[in-house]
């Protein structure tokens, strides 16, 4: 069975010939160059979103008030000290944070570039 969904530019996977090589074109300054080049098929490319960005936000939209409840409660409910709240929530901003870095970064495609346009 054939995945439908491209994968992640972090994969490093061309889409024109399917080479795990891809590497950053550092000669490209300007916006309208590939910021992306593959080695094995010499194909520009640049990154696209999908739709998939957008768990990123609904991670992060729901991850931050529970991490704000969650530690009232525990400060309600056990009287802990400020100082392993704060961690705590530091903690659990950190992960919430982190893992909807991760899907933005996954939600990132590599598209063939063309001359002139986006």
């Amino acid at each position: 069975m054939e995945h439908s969904r491209k994968p992640s530019f972090i994969k490093n996977i061309c889409p024109v010939c399917g080479g795990t090589s891809v590497i950053r074109n550092s000669k490209g300054l300007g916006i309208r160059t590939p910021k992306f080049n593959c080695p094995d098929c010499g194909a520009g490319l640049t990154t696209t979103p999908t739709p998939r960005v957008v768990w990123a936000f609904v991670v992060a939209a729901a991850g931050i008030p529970a991490a704000f409840f969650l530690t009232q409660w525990l400060q309600s409910s056990f009287d802990l000290h400020r100082t392993v709240l704060t961690g705590i929530y530091g903690g659990l901003m950190g992960g919430a944070a982190a893992y909807a870095f991760k899907l933005a970064f996954d939600g990132f495609v590599f598209k063939p570039w063309r001359p002139g346009g986006f």
